[in-house]
């Protein structure tokens, strides 16, 4: 395959967003594309404030939707996150 579709999901304490790397073998050439970026809230549960994964799934979704409404062929998919937030 000389085209490779890999999407990056970063979510960060504020926000989050749906990217589109594409790598093209022939021309060694890497190139980003936002696809969706989105708000992410944090919701008070029990004195602590927690992220509210239900709706980070859905705007994940919407921005994997998108590529896919586009027919691009998806090799891989990652995922970034705080690695020390509390979550229920």
């Amino acid at each position: 395959m000389s085209v490779r579709n890999i999407v990056a999901i970063d979510l960060g304490a504020s926000s989050g967003r749906v990217m589109l790397a594409t790598w093209s073998a022939s021309t060694q050439r890497l190139t980003l594309k936002e696809i969706h970026r989105f708000t992410n809230c944090l919701t008070p549960v029990d004195g602590h404030d927690t992220w509210d994964l239900a709706a980070l799934e859905r705007e994940i979704l919407t921005g994997l939707t998108t590529i896919d409404n586009n027919g691009v062929r998806i090799a891989s998919i990652g995922i970034d996150t705080w690695g020390v937030d509390y979550v229920l």
